[in-house]
């Protein structure tokens, strides 16, 4: 059974590698509800109505991009239009990736529906 939990937050957090898939295209380009949508394709995730957030604890995100490319496109849902793969940088511990304090997540740079930063409190998405 898959979890859908919804949070009244505009920010969602990034944990480990990460998919996130604008909700209006979930609804808009298969008829589901999210929870119809999770269900059908046993993914649990996170939404707070605008964004869906889904993780999982591997990177590289083998199964993340399986579901992307195997489920999502098939159903007409484009990359980077609805939907978008990253991951979590810890930048508040690894002293490699500090340099990304305070900026927008790489993968998510120049979206026009997805905003993001990464600060010593996580890594953070909301929709535009």
């Amino acid at each position: 059974m898959s979890t859908v939990i919804i949070i009244d937050e505009e920010r969602i957090e990034v944990v480990m590698s990460t998919i996130i898939i604008r909700v209006e295209a979930i609804t808009s380009k298969t008829g589901l509800t999210i929870q119809e949508f999770s269900e059908k394709f046993e993914l649990s995730g996170v939404t707070n109505g605008k964004i869906w957030v889904a993780a999982e604890m591997m990177f590289p995100w083998d199964y993340l991009d399986w579901f992307a490319h195997d489920i999502l496109v098939p159903l007409g849902l484009e990359k980077d239009s609805d939907w978008v793969l990253t991951y979590e940088r810890n930048c508040y511990i690894n002293p490699y990736e500090s340099g990304y304090l305070f900026r927008e997540i790489p993968e998510l740079e120049g979206l026009s529906w997805v905003d993001s930063i990464m600060l010593e409190s996580g890594n953070w998405v909301w929709h535009k």
